[in-house]
This record gives C-alpha cells, structure tokens and sequence, in this order.
C-alpha cells in the first residue's frame, strides 16, 4: 500500500461524529462550550479500547491520524517512533489529554509564564495526562519500541485563538 495511514489498523470504521457516543455525551453545535478534561479522558480511554494494533513506526518519526471532529472537541491518534520527540509547544488556548495505548511518554510540562518551572511525567499504558489552556509541554518517546497514545483536546486544535 502507498498510503501509510490505511495500511493501520485504527478504530474501523472510524465513527462519524453525528454518530459517536462521545459526541451524545457532549452534542457540539456553533460555538460549543469547551468539554470539561474529566470528560476528555472519557473520550480518549474509550477511542483507545478500539485501537487493536498500529503497526511499528519509523524511527524518531510522529504520525497523526484525525478521530473525530466536533465543534467541541478533536481527537487524535498519535504513532511515536523509537525516539520521536515533540518539542515545547503549547495548544493555542485548548486543553487536552494525552492516553498511552502502548508504550510509554515521557512529558516535560510547565505552566506559561511561572519562570520555568517544569514538572517530568512518565506515561506508560494506560496512563492520562492532561493539560491546561496555559501549560505548555513536550513530549518524547524514550523507549525501543513504538508508542501509541489519543489526544483529545477542547476546543479543537486552532479553534481557540
């Protein structure tokens, strides 16, 4: 296959969002109010329930596969190649969670403007961190093997600012 992307197993079918019992669980029109993180974290274990198997991914390589799409909230699945890392940046004034499905995230996260004062987490499967509209963070794959995580972030990425 030439296309990476479908050459994944990823949720099949990828739910439609009119149709996703995330979107019931927090129905999104024009202007939806941002979702609470309790509720991301609901959103991201139950999209990592459906992931059965991402095939191993290139070294220090990232590869994002778009979830779902709302008015309220996006969600991703995020591939991690042995090394892959993802330099501090912040989401635009959207919070968010990341979920490990397989391996393990290292994040180095500190709140914008408090002088750098940063904190170190270690994710591994099954484990949640989730940030706010004013932390930043980076991440980084430090393991041998592939990781796979969901981020879910509120509003969607880019609808913030």
């Amino acid at each position: 296959m030439d296309d990476v992307a479908s050459a994944r197993s990823v949720p099949s079918p990828i739910p439609r969002p009119a149709d996703s019992a995330a979107r019931l669980l927090h129905p999104s029109g024009a202007g939806a109010p941002a979702v609470d993180s309790s509720v991301l974290r609901e959103i991201a274990a139950g999209l990592a329930a459906a992931v059965e198997y991402v095939d191993p991914a290139v070294e220090r390589s990232i590869e994002r596969i778009p979830l779902l799409a709302t008015a309220a909230y996006d969600a991703w699945l995020v591939v991690w190649g042995p090394g892959a890392e993802l330099e501090r940046h912040d989401h635009d004034g959207s919070i968010g969670v990341v979920h490990v499905i397989q391996g393990e995230l290292l994040e180095t996260a500190e709140a914008l403007g408090e002088g750098g004062l940063a904190h170190l987490r270690r994710l591994g499967h099954g484990e949640t961190t989730e940030f706010a509209a004013g932390e930043a963070h980076a991440l980084r794959n430090p393991g041998g093997i592939t990781t796979v995580s969901i981020g879910v972030f509120s509003p969607p990425l880019g609808a913030a600012g």
